[in-house]
């Protein structure tokens, strides 16, 4: 049999342990209970961010100059450029650009979106050739306003045909835009073409010289 005195050690021994490590136990369940609390608060402050909408962006500031949307197409001055920033725009349109073609009257744009911080290459590319800058979009909550530059017409034929002299991801597209906007019987046929352009799995050919300012502008 155990001793009463050595029975009162064991019942007691194991409350005491518990006893001694409570400021350990209750610090962690704390400290548990406050990271899911912030937790929960941060998830219902995004989802209130995301529903707040932005003011009605209607102008734009860039190079320390304060523009009024829109810039209108019939207002660009452009300049020439060197041949280093030609393929670095390319590389950006291969990028972000986008060639387009209104399936009623087989106009041509060209156009590149960017957030209002990334305003200063849409300038840029007006400088070069031509076109216009609009609002796209006012954003909302945690995403900025978004600005366009677009490019249609004479203006669109000229910048196409600049820009895939350096291009490789959208060449092929572009060269169809350089011809400038597409006639009543070839609308189908080039609306296909487009399509097909654009599908993931279209491989573009020849990157074998792929310069510097090409790949600065890409990413």
């Amino acid at each position: 049999m155990i001793s009463s005195a050595r029975l009162n050690f064991r019942v007691l021994r194991v409350p005491y342990a518990l006893w001694s490590c409570r400021p350990h136990f209750f610090k962690a369940a704390s400290t548990k209970v406050d990271k899911e609390k912030m937790q929960r608060r941060f998830e219902r402050l995004v989802s209130l961010l995301r529903r707040v909408e932005r003011p009605h962006l209607e102008s734009f500031e860039c190079f320390g100059t304060m523009h009024t949307l829109p810039l209108r197409a019939k207002d660009a001055k452009i300049e020439e450029c060197s041949d280093e920033t030609l393929a670095y725009f390319s590389g950006f349109f291969d990028g972000d650009g986008c060639v387009t073609m209104a399936s009623k009257s087989g106009r041509i744009r060209l156009t590149v979106g960017q957030s209002v911080r990334g305003a200063d290459i849409l300038v840029r590319l007006r400088s070069a050739f031509g076109g216009g800058i609009c609002r796209h979009s006012d954003g909302c909550g945690l995403q900025r306003p978004r600005l366009q530059w677009w490019v249609a017409g004479k203006a669109s034929k000229r910048a196409a045909a600049l820009l895939a002299k350096n291009s490789y991801m959208k060449q092929a597209q572009l060269q169809i835009a350089s011809h400038g906007d597409v006639v009543t019987e070839e609308r189908i046929q080039v609306a296909q073409q487009m399509e097909d352009l654009k599908a993931r799995n279209h491989v573009p050919e020849n990157f074998a010289h792929m310069s510097w300012p090409y790949f600065a502008g890409f990413f």
